[in-house]
């Protein structure tokens, strides 16, 4: 059953990757709202910081699955909580400015496999 789901998900990953796809957000939005950057105010910053906090929880979530579905083992520790997914996400797209215009799921997995996953 799993080999069945190996080729979409991968076709994803593949999708997710490329520069040229337009994707939902890309890692220059993604920091902006992970930061609160040109928010009106604080409370516009609150709702950017959790929009933030639930796409990087997302992109976790589907790093753990796809790994699952293809066999490698689970890489991100256990007790790792949302504030420091996000904290990760954040450092890789700001040493990684080079980067930021591609799809913001795929940096931020970029960033959970460089901080987290065996090489």
């Amino acid at each position: 059953m799993l080999h069945f789901l190996l080729v979409p998900v991968a076709s994803i990953a593949l999708y997710a990757s490329d520069p040229k796809v337009n994707q939902y957000e890309n890692g220059n939005a993604l920091l902006r709202d992970c930061t609160g950057e040109n928010a009106e105010n604080a409370s516009a910053a609150a709702v950017t910081k959790s929009i933030c906090l639930g796409y990087v929880e997302g992109a976790a979530d589907s790093l753990a699955v796809f790994r699952f579905i293809n066999k490698a083992p689970a890489c991100l520790p256990d007790g790792v909580d949302a504030t420091q997914l996000v904290d990760v996400a954040v450092s890789f797209l700001r040493r990684h400015p080079e980067q930021r215009q591609n799809s913001a799921a795929s940096l931020a997995a970029a960033a959970f496999v460089e901080a987290w996953c065996p090489k």
